[in-house]
């Protein structure tokens, strides 16, 4: 695989779309909600109160999903919302590689069986670094000082990725990040929705981010978009169209990894009937 940090796979992709020479970019804007009229998605309104008139509404604005909630508190939309409590954590942080494996481009994902609920994914990326994602199920979270990072890494299955760090200077700071659910908004079943507003990625479908799926359902749902308008497909029927596919290619990423989560006693809830 072709691995490197997330700044830089967006700033590729920030150059890359700001080079298409169409388009604008508005950053610092804060969206106050969409604007419906006739069932028909027309727009923004900005915190200001100014209107952006547009012909097609993409939100790609990520798990919390502010303007849906906003869409379904406005009555211009109605659909189910399922949760699963997986109870994730991980802290992630950046090593020098040290002259010792400078040029080493070996990648682990550690990813045992119950009980063990510790996890891990390092991978080398850009500037000679790795960068390590280390995890917990249940209540933990894997530290954010340094050398208690380094010891939680030791507890992992994989002694090679504690061998590579335990010498390695920590670049920046240990982040960390909780995961309590898997969240999916079934728009594609929704009782009501605007035309012309097309959600994408983890705005409406937001899984366990340890198996690398988010940005991949992403892209397949934007693969979908484009091929539905390299059809010329009617800007009224765009949405029904598009969200049958994104129902299909969010429900397949969806099914993987919460059965994988519910292999896990720190994940609560109902197993599937035909979980065996």
């Amino acid at each position: 695989v072709t691995s490197l940090s997330r700044p830089a796979y967006e700033g590729v992709l920030r150059r890359r779309v700001m080079a298409l020479g169409n388009v604008r970019f508005q950053g610092e804007t804060p969206v106050r909600r969409f604007v419906v009229a006739n069932g028909c998605c027309t727009g923004l309104e900005l915190e200001d109160r100014t209107i952006l008139a547009a012909d097609l509404i993409v939100d790609s604005t990520g798990l919390t999903a502010p303007l849906l909630r906003q869409l379904q508190h406005d009555g211009h939309a109605d659909f189910p919302t399922e949760e699963i409590r997986i109870n994730v954590a991980y802290t992630t942080g950046r090593f020098r590689r040290p002259e010792k494996w400078r040029d080493d481009q070996t990648g682990f994902f550690v990813l045992p069986s119950p009980p063990d609920t510790h996890f891990g994914l390092m991978l080398p990326i850009e500037d000679g670094q790795w960068i390590l994602s280390l995890g917990a199920r249940g209540g933990a979270i894997p530290p954010r000082d340094p050398d208690g990072f380094k010891e939680y890494a030791k507890g992992l299955v994989e002694p090679h990725v504690y061998e590579r760090i335990k010498d390695a200077e920590v670049v920046g700071e240990l982040r960390t990040f909780r995961k309590p659910t898997a969240t999916r908004h079934r728009i594609w079943e929704a009782t009501k929705w605007p035309q012309r507003l097309i959600p994408i990625g983890d705005a409406m479908s937001s899984v366990n981010p340890t198996y690398g799926q988010g940005m991949t359902v992403a892209a397949c749902e934007a693969d979908a978009l484009e091929a539905l308008l390299g059809q010329a497909t009617p800007l009224e029927e765009l949405a029904r169209a598009y969200l049958a596919m994104a129902g299909e290619i969010s429900g397949r990423a969806w099914s993987l990894s919460t059965n994988s989560d519910y292999v896990y006693p720190e994940t609560e809830g109902e197993r599937p009937a035909n979980f065996a």
